[in-house]
């Protein structure tokens, strides 16, 4: 029995942070993510964690259409702010972590997070000249004993605290879902606004050209996470 067996997706709703809802009730204990150097997390766990972040989000005025930045490397918060801001109707915005203090500075006064979810060893913002700095989130901390850079608040820490109480999805197939920038060689770069319709669609091109059966293989992704190769490839297993 395959995933599209266990549920049934026609007439539902087909945003991302709906379908992680419905993946953790109807296969709970299937795999979504494994890292190398890090953590796995069933559907079900995925689902409890961005109820918190989610929370989190919300705490810090997060709300649906907001931004919600991500500078870190490929680790498990990359996804969980993706789905967490999805799960508020917000819009995630991943971030090219080898770019320069000052070109971050341009995208992000651009896109005006809410907030901004960055690895300990890529925080750069204290340098930054933002219009409307962000709240940021630090995860990935060396030594969560040492004081954290001023603005700046412990991801693990937060979302401890934060309620799991699950929160009403907003969001649809037709919402924004990322704002991907474009690398800008014939000028400053440009976001692209992608709709959870437009990621699955390019999830089932994936699918189709390289016969990928997500449901019961393993989807390997070996390139950065804020690259549309690599979101749009991890997104893979959420196609129904």
């Amino acid at each position: 029995m395959t995933r599209n067996d266990l549920v049934d997706s026609s007439s539902r709703n087909m945003d991302f942070a709906a379908v992680l809802s419905r993946l953790s009730r109807s296969v709970p204990d299937d795999l979504a993510f494994a890292f190398t150097d890090g953590p796995q997390r069933s559907f079900a766990q995925l689902d409890q964690q961005v109820h918190r972040v989610a929370q989190m989000f919300a705490a810090h005025g997060v709300c649906a259409g907001d931004r919600v930045a991500i500078l870190t490397m490929n680790r498990i918060e990359f996804i969980e702010a993706c789905f967490a801001s999805w799960r508020l109707g917000a819009i995630a915005v991943p971030l090219n972590f080898r770019l320069a203090p000052a070109e971050l500075t341009y995208l992000l006064n651009d896109c005006a997070p809410k907030v901004i979810v960055v690895e300990e060893a890529l925080d750069r913002i204290s340098d930054m000249e933002l219009s409307n700095p962000p709240a940021r989130l630090i995860c990935g901390r060396a030594d969560p004993a040492l004081p954290l850079p001023a603005g700046g608040r412990d991801y693990d820490n937060e979302m401890a605290d934060a309620s799991s109480d699950e929160l009403p999805n907003v969001a649809n197939e037709q919402s924004p879902c990322l704002i991907m920038y474009t690398s800008g060689t014939t000028g400053r770069p440009k976001g692209a606004v992608l709709t959870h319709s437009n990621m699955r669609m390019q999830c089932n091109n994936n699918a189709a050209i390289f016969g990928f059966r997500f449901s019961d293989e393993v989807n390997f992704v070996g390139v950065p996470l804020f690259h549309i190769a690599g979101i749009g490839s991890a997104l893979g297993p959420f196609i129904l």
